[in-house]
């Protein structure tokens, strides 16, 4: 007879509980113990664009669950100190964390009037620069510029007027020189970092002011890949707020 620990970690096959879509293209698994969690409904309903995304199977059920659980937390009720709430991914290899946020850019570009579309996408290599292009383009969405190109440092002086619209990829490392954001050392990412994380900090940043704001996390299910192909839900945990 199984431990009841034992049990909770046998894995189990799973899709989406509340969301429909094609199938996954490799299995996804899951702990017994994160399979037993009821999933909130499915309350956001994509644009268009991503449903013809989903209808041409280039996004999955899988996929296409993060996407509308993402944005339940981002265009929901805002943190208690008025930060946005935010969203913890915790899927492993094989589901695709690359497109899912590929997709949630292009649901953001699809949302926003053109010139009022920035992005910054933070990674661990500048090389995967070319993996974001790359995931980009398997949703038809080539045409969001992902910057900088090449191995380009960013430019000097305002990086929106460099970028009007862009994806700004940067790494892991430039970050801890950004600038006087809650956590965050100076650098050359001070406006920036102001500009995406609080919607006030355009005009503060005109009038010289100093605008500032900590983030929120949110909850997410956390998907990975096991070996022989199979992919595998890690037992992590996926604290919320608010």
């Amino acid at each position: 007879m199984l431990h009841p620990t034992a049990v909770a970690a046998v894995p189990c096959h799973i899709r989406p509980a509340k969301v429909t879509g094609p199938n996954h293209p490799d299995v996804i698994v899951e702990t017994a113990s994160l399979a037993s969690v009821e999933p909130p409904d499915a309350k956001y309903e994509i644009h268009p664009v991503l449903k013809a995304d989903v209808e041409a199977s280039r996004l999955s059920s899988a996929q296409l669950e993060t996407l509308i659980y993402a944005n339940m937390r981002f265009n929901g009720p805002r943190m208690p100190g008025g930060a946005r709430a935010g969203f913890f991914l915790g899927d492993g290899a094989g589901v695709g964390k690359g497109r899912q946020i590929a997709a949630q850019i292009k649901e953001f570009w699809c949302r926003r009037p053109p010139g009022n579309r920035r992005v910054l996408w933070i990674s661990t290599s500048v090389d995967l620069r070319f993996d974001a292009r790359r995931d980009l383009a398997d949703i038809e969405a080539s045409g969001i510029s992902v910057v900088p190109k090449a191995k380009d440092s960013l430019p000097k002086g305002r990086l929106s007027d460099e970028y009007p619209e862009a994806v700004l990829f940067i790494t892991y490392s430039l970050l801890a020189m950004g600038s006087e954001v809650p956590g965050v050392r100076k650098g050359p990412l001070a406006e920036a970092l102001r500009v995406i994380t609080d919607p006030t900090a355009r005009a503060a940043a005109e009038l010289g002011q100093s605008s500032k704001r900590g983030g929120g996390r949110g909850r997410g299910r956390g998907r990975g890949r096991g070996r022989g192909g199979s992919a595998s839900r890690e037992n992590s945990a996926l604290q919320g707020e608010g």
